[in-house]
């Protein structure tokens, strides 16, 4: 057929080109998939999806995703299933060696799943002679599939390099200068990317505290200086003035926008699915926050954001403003309030200089504090006709 034709002549006369001590060197190629072209994974799928047929011994499997290679092997005792490992690993064996490819020892790794407390390590399987024992955990696509099928090694795993990228990304959000807020936004995006990765696989994870702490600490770290704010700030209050969703949110809803594709049909529009699932993130969010606020417990910062930042929708959906280091300090009240300065052993006492007796936070600098009766006259006139302190809702408009 002339197709086959086609593809036959795109494999001869192949030759390679490479630089050494000596000058360039020039090599033939008689076999193997050029690197980097358009039809070089088809082709490669074409080839290598035989050792999918390839006979195992009973109930074991083998999931293949380009040249990376599973074999799953179920067993009643470590023993059996180390055996039936055996066999599965030589059938595969015997494939490559047909197709003129080989098992590479040294990049092969073996994990024995079990419930048992003891005596289930250290199992071995050989492969082309070499014997290999079982690990831990292995690392396959990504993702860190550990021996008790615990997702915490993972969870760790990529807490730890969200973070190294979130350290590199904080040396350029200054508080006092940088980028704006939406750019910041953007770039803590990578962060959160990280952490979402496979999410629908590991996603039960974020159910346990565990797990969670991890990944809101790596968050944090961007979502502060997103905000501008000072280190003091809790979490829930930065990322709310930050308008970035909560990571453990972000997890659960890609894990929904997974479980709805797989179970929806075909004509299951992808778009159509994320933006329900934001809404529903969104909304269990915001109750969150209204619940987090009415909490007896809840520092009187927290009631303070809420009660600026009643509707997070409003807020995080806006296409106006920007957040910048002396805004946050009124909206968290973590700043140069000498109540604030006081918690933090800076001042001898938290009262107002200008008001004896009455502690100086953010609600009575902005609010009541005669030292800026003419700015806050100017702004109720314009803005909020109202000494109402709920017309703070106004914070999520344009005015």
């Amino acid at each position: 057929m002339p197709i086959q034709r086609i593809l036959q002549s795109w494999f001869i006369n192949r030759e390679l080109l490479y630089e050494t001590d000596g000058g360039v060197v020039s090599r033939r190629l008689t076999a193997g998939v050029p690197q980097g072209s358009i039809l070089g994974p088809t082709l490669w799928n074409i080839m290598y999806d035989s050792v999918l047929a390839t006979a195992l011994p009973d109930n074991a499997e083998a999931v293949a995703f380009a040249d990376d290679l599973v074999l799953l092997v179920p067993g009643r005792t470590p023993a059996e299933a180390s055996g039936l490992a055996r066999r599965a690993v030589d059938a595969v064996n015997n494939w490559m060696v047909a197709h003129q490819l080989q098992i590479a020892p040294a990049k092969t790794e073996i994990v024995m799943v079990s419930n048992k407390k003891k005596d289930y390590k250290n199992i071995p399987v050989f492969v082309n002679g070499t014997r290999l024992t079982s690990s831990a955990d292995i690392r396959y696509l990504g993702v860190r599939i550990h021996d008790r099928l615990s997702w915490r090694p993972h969870v760790e795993f990529i807490a730890n390099k969200a973070t190294k990228v979130a350290y590199a990304l904080v040396r350029l959000m200054k508080n006092h200068s940088g980028p704006k807020c939406a750019k910041r936004r953007l770039l803590a995006s990578v962060v959160d990317s990280v952490l979402r990765y496979a999410a629908p696989v590991w996603h039960d994870a974020v159910e346990t505290r565990t797990c969670r702490g991890p990944l809101i600490r790596a968050q944090k770290t961007c979502a502060l200086r997103v905000a501008f704010a000072f280190r003091t700030v809790a979490y829930k209050t930065a990322v709310a003035i930050a308008g970035i969703v909560p990571i453990c949110r972000l997890v659960r809803e890609d894990a929904r926008c997974y479980q709805r594709l797989q179970t929806e049909d075909a004509t299951a529009n992808r778009e159509q699915i994320r933006n329900a699932e934001r809404q529903a993130t969104l909304s269990m969010w915001q109750e969150e926050w209204d619940r987090d606020a009415a909490d007896e417990t809840a520092s009187r910062y927290r009631v303070w954001t809420h009660r600026v930042l009643p509707d997070l929708v409003s807020w995080q959906t806006r296409e106006h403003g920007e957040v910048n280091f002396h805004l946050c300090q009124v909206l968290s009240g973590h700043g140069f309030f000498r109540d604030y300065l006081h918690c933090m052993q800076f001042t001898s006492s938290p009262d107002c200089k200008q008001c004896p007796g009455v502690p100086e936070t953010a609600e009575h600098a902005v609010f009541v504090c005669p030292r800026f009766d003419a700015v806050r006259h100017q702004w109720r006139n314009k803005i909020v006709p109202s000494d109402d302190l709920g017309a703070t809702r106004h914070i999520s408009s344009k005015q």
